[in-house]
C-alpha cells in the first residue's frame, strides 16, 4: 500500500513547483518473504553428481523436498538430466536423487571458479525427507 506525505500548509512550503503528493516507496525484499512452497536447509553435504556420463564430486549447499542448490568445478547446462549420489552420517545408506539442472552461474570463491547450480528433483524419497528432518534438527 502506497502512503503519501501530508500536503504542506502553505505554498511556501512547496518551493519550484514540488508535487504536494509524494508517492513513498514500498520495500520488497526476498528477504523478507520465502516464496518457495518448501523452504530450504542448510546442507552442506559431500555429494557425487553424474552428468552426461561424467561423475564430479560437489558439495550440496541447501536442500529442500523439491530441490537443491549445488556446487562443483563443473557447472553442467541448463536442463540437463543429473544422478545424485549423498553418502552422510545422517543416512543408514547411499541417497540417490535424479532430477533436472534448472539454472547455474560461475562464481569465484576462496576455492577458485566454481560452478553453483540449481536441481529439482523428480521424486522426493523417504530417505530424503528423512535427511532434510535430521538436518533441521542438527
Amino acid at each position: 500500500m502506497k502512503q503519501a506525505a501530508r500536503e504542506p500548509e502553505s505554498a511556501r512550503d512547496c518551493p519550484n513547483d514540488t508535487p504536494r503528493i509524494v508517492p513513498m516507496a514500498t520495500v520488497r525484499s526476498r528477504a523478507l518473504k520465502d516464496r518457495r512452497s518448501d523452504s530450504r536447509i542448510i546442507a552442506r553435504l559431500n555429494c557425487r553428481f553424474e552428468i552426461m556420463g561424467a561423475a564430479y564430486d560437489a558439495v550440496l549447499v541447501d536442500v529442500s523436498q523439491r530441490g537443491a542448490l549445488i556446487s562443483s568445478r563443473f557447472l553442467p547446462p541448463n536442463g540437463a538430466a543429473i544422478s545424485i549420489c549423498i553418502k552422510s552420517r545422517y543416512l543408514d545408506k547411499e541417497l540417490s536423487l535424479k532430477g533436472t539442472v534448472l539454472r547455474g552461474s560461475q562464481v569465484t570463491t576462496d576455492h577458485g571458479k566454481m560452478g553453483r547450480f540449481v536441481v529439482h528433483f523428480a521424486g522426493a524419497p523417504l530417505d530424503l525427507l528423512l535427511l532434510i528432518s535430521k538436518l533441521h534438527t542438527a
